[in-house]
C-alpha cells in the first residue's frame, strides 16, 4: 500500500528575511482554539501587493533566451508565469495531526466526507475498510511498529489514525469493480489516494516488468493502491496544460485544456480536513497522452500545489536532485474520459504558513535569463524547454545545522527557473536563480530530455 507520509518540506537556503520585501505581522496560535478553528496565519486572505509580472509577450521572451550564446528557444517554449501576481516569502510547519489533538472520530468524518464526494453512487462495506496508526520505532526489537488492522474489528480506534479503504486488497483474476481510497493525516501537505478502477480495468491482466522495462501479460489484475497508468499505457506525447490539441477519450473528443480546467475546479473543491480552510490549489503541471485502445486515449497529469497562483515546488532543496520524470510535480492522476477523474494521487489543500513578508519587487525574467545564461558551460547549446516563476523551500537550521524534526520550519522564497535540454549528454536541467535579486544559482539535472509538444 502506498504510504504518503510526505512532510512539508523546504528550499532555497537563508534563515533571514530578504530585502524588498516588506514584514507583515503574523498573528500568533491561540493555545485554546478548538479543532473547528483555522490553524494557520492568513488562511484564505492574505496581504495584497499585485506586481506585473510577465511583462513580455512570448516572442519577447523568445528574443531575450536567443540573444544568449548558449541558449535557443526549443520549438515549443512552456511559459508558466502569471501576468500579475502578489509575491511573498513565508515560513511554514509540518504538523502531524496528533499534534493538533485531533480524534479518530475526527478523522473518519473527514474520511467519509472525501468518501462521498468521490464516490457519490457507492456505499462504505465494512468489510473493506481498515485502520493505521503508527506506533514509532522499537529499539528492543529493531523494527518500526504500528496498530493497524480492519476498523469493524476495533472497539476504540486510536488516535492520530489513517484509513484505507480497499475493495480489492491482493491481485485478483476476478473484476468486480473494485474501488480504493486512502485518507492520511498529514496537515499541510500533500495527501489522499483515490481510485475508481476504470483504467485499471482497461489495463487488463498484465503487469509492469520493472527489469524488462515493459509490460508483460499475468493472469491477474493489478492492483488499485499501487497502480501506476504511465507504467501500463504508452507514452504518444507531452503537452502543456494550456494546449488546445484534442484527443479521443473514452467519452469523444476533449481539448487538453478543457479537461486540465474540469480537473482543476473538480480536485479543488473537494472536501479537506476538519477545522481547515483551502490555502493551496493543486494545479496541473504537465500533461502526458497516453494510449487506452487503438482509437482512444487518458490524459496522465502531473500536479503541483499552487499558492497564490505560483507553483509551489514542494520538496526540499539539498544534497540530491529532487525531479522524478523531468518534473518537480508532487501528485499525478489520470483522466480518461472528458468529465470525470478515475485517479489522483495527492491532493494539495494546506500549507501552515506564518511570518507572512509581502515583496514590492522582483527582478525582470530577462534579467534572470542572463544570469543563469552565464553560469552555464560555455561552447554548448542548451534548449530552453520553459520559463516559470515558483516557490522553493528549504529548511530552517539552528546553529549547530540542525533541522527542528518537531516542526520542520522552512523558508519559501520566489524564484526565476528555466528548464533546459542538453542534447550533448542528454540530459534536462533545471536552473534557478532568487527572483529577489537574480542571484543565488543552482541547478539539478536528469537522464533523458523530454520536449513539449504544444
Amino acid at each position: 500500500m502506498k504510504r504518503n507520509i510526505l512532510l512539508l518540506l523546504t528550499a532555497i537556503s537563508c534563515v533571514s528575511l530578504f530585502c524588498g520585501c516588506e514584514r507583515m505581522q503574523s498573528s500568533q496560535v491561540n493555545s485554546d482554539m478548538t479543532n473547528e478553528q483555522v490553524f494557520s496565519d492568513f488562511v484564505g486572505e492574505y496581504p495584497r501587493n499585485e506586481l506585473s509580472i510577465l511583462s513580455e509577450n512570448k516572442e519577447e521572451i523568445r528574443k531575450a533566451i536567443n540573444a544568449q550564446d548558449n541558449l535557443t528557444c526549443a520549438d515549443y517554449l512552456y511559459v508558466n508565469i502569471p501576468d500579475k501576481a502578489s509575491v511573498y516569502e513565508f515560513k511554514t510547519y509540518s504538523v502531524l495531526v496528533p499534534q493538533l489533538n485531533y480524534t479518530a472520530e475526527q478523522y473518519r468524518k473527514d474520511f467519509d466526507s472525501f468518501f462521498k464526494y468521490f464516490f457519490p453512487d457507492r456505499e462504505i462495506n465494512m468489510d473493506f475498510l481498515r485502520y493505521y496508526k503508527y506506533l514509532g520505532f522499537d529499539e528492543e526489537k529493531g523494527m518500526y511498529e504500528s496498530d493497524e488492522g480492519y476498523v469493524k474489528d476495533k472497539s476504540a480506534l486510536p488516535d492520530g489514525v489513517e484509513f484505507t479503504y480497499n475493495e480489492m486488497p491482493e491481485r485478483s483474476e476476478n473484476w468486480n469493480n473494485p474501488i480504493y481510497l486512502e485518507l492520511n493525516k498529514l496537515i499541510g501537505t500533500d495527501s489522499g489516494i483515490i481510485n475508481k478502477g476504470e483504467s485499471a480495468y482497461l489495463a487488463g491482466k498484465t503487469e509492469y516488468d520493472a527489469q524488462k522495462d515493459e509490460v508483460i501479460p499475468s493472469d491477474t489484475y493489478n492492483t488499485l493502491s499501487d497502480f501506476e497508468p504511465r507504467a501500463l499505457f504508452k507514452s504518444v506525447g507531452k503537452y502543456s496544460p494550456k494546449s488546445e490539441k484534442s484527443f479521443k477519450l473514452l467519452d469523444g473528443e476533449t481539448r487538453i485544456c478543457d479537461a486540465v480546467e474540469y480537473f482543476e475546479i473538480f480536485i479543488n473543491n473537494a472536501p479537506i480536513s476538519t477545522g481547515l480552510e483551502r490555502n493551496i490549489r493543486t494545479i496541473v503541471y504537465s500533461v502526458e497522452v497516453l494510449k487506452l485502445t487503438d482509437d482512444t486515449y487518458g490524459y496522465f497529469y502531473r500536479t503541483i500545489p499552487q499558492f497564490q497562483n505560483v507553483n509551489y515546488e514542494f520538496f526540499d532543496y539539498g544534497t540530491h536532485s529532487p525531479y522524478n520524470y523531468d518534473s518537480p510535480a508532487s501528485g499525478e492522476a489520470f483522466m480518461i474520459r472528458g468529465n470525470d477523474v478515475d485517479y489522483i494521487n495527492k491532493i494539495s489543500s494546506n500549507s501552515w504558513t506564518f511570518d507572512v513578508n509581502i515583496c514590492d519587487k522582483i527582478v525582470p525574467l530577462e534579467t534572470a535569463i542572463k544570469e543563469i545564461s552565464s553560469n552555464l558551460t560555455k561552447g554548448i547549446t542548451f534548449d530552453v524547454i520553459a520559463v516559470e516563476l515558483v516557490y522553493v523551500r528549504q529548511f530552517v537550521k539552528n546553529e549547530l545545522g540542525h533541522i527542528n524534526i518537531d516542526t520542520y520550519e522552512a523558508l519559501t522564497t520566489p524564484a526565476w527557473k528555466l528548464t533546459l535540454g542538453n542534447s550533448n549528454d542528454n540530459r534536462t536541467y533545471m536552473g534557478y536563480v532568487d527572483a529577489k535579486d537574480g542571484k543565488n544559482f543552482r541547478y539539478y539535472s536528469v537522464p533523458g530530455i523530454t520536449y513539449y509538444h504544444e
